[in-house]
């Protein structure tokens, strides 16, 4: 059983794979760190340290059907979406964490007048990394355009039994982007380190896209 990449045949081999999950790194869930920079390059109180949990976004192709031909209709790319993430904090005894998070909150809408300022006044960044066992980045993103939309509630029980308090931060942003590619020995799309991932022209990027495809 085997697939064609650009022409070649591509045969996999479970030999290989096997070696591969038993000699090598896989990615590790609990192996990340973040970077929360809010308005201004304004930077949260150890939030990098706090952060308990959170989800690299992902991505979406908004499409549209091509309805011109006969046949069955064709979905073809028209754009790019991008859902909100959400991260967890554990929280100072002062709370300060979700503090920091209501007062760029108040950046963006004056709870007092309720007016609403201008976008560039509270757009922030965030920078999520994947980690290795000995702690060196391998691959990590850049969201731009971030603002915290949605502070979660936090519940507060005499049954708790002493849980320690954590504050769940909702993001919205513009996109994001990989900011470079240190990938795992053999890989030969993590040999050409690349410098960020949707830079240069359509031909550059769809060149080193098909170099990248053939694995091995």
């Amino acid at each position: 059983m085997y697939g064609e990449i650009h022409g070649e045949k591509h045969m996999p081999n479970l030999n290989n794979f096997i070696t591969d999950i038993t000699t090598k790194e896989v990615a590790r869930q609990n192996k990340y760190r973040v970077e929360v920079w809010g308005p201004g390059g304004s930077y949260g109180p150890d939030l990098d340290l706090r952060c308990e949990s959170i989800s690299f976004p992902g991505t979406n192709v908004r499409t549209v059907p091509d309805t011109l031909r006969y046949g069955p209709a064709r979905e073809q790319g028209q754009g790019m979406t991008y859902g909100p993430f959400t991260a967890t904090f554990i929280c100072s005894p002062d709370l300060r964490e979700k503090v920091w998070f209501e007062s760029w909150q108040q950046l963006i809408v004056n709870h007092n007048t309720w007016e609403v300022n201008y976008y560039d006044s509270y757009r922030g960044e965030v920078k999520i990394y994947q980690i290795d066992n000995q702690n060196k980045d391998t691959y990590n993103i850049k969201v731009t355009e971030a603002f915290p939309k949605t502070i979660s509630p936090q519940d507060l029980s005499w049954s708790s039994n002493d849980s320690y308090q954590t504050v769940a931060v909702e993001f919205t942003y513009r996109y994001w982007l990989p900011e470079r590619l240190t990938p795992l020995s053999g890989d030969s799309l993590g040999r050409r380190r690349a410098s960020g991932l949707g830079q240069g022209t359509q031909e550059q990027i769809k060149s080193d896209f098909l170099r990248g495809s053939k694995w091995g």
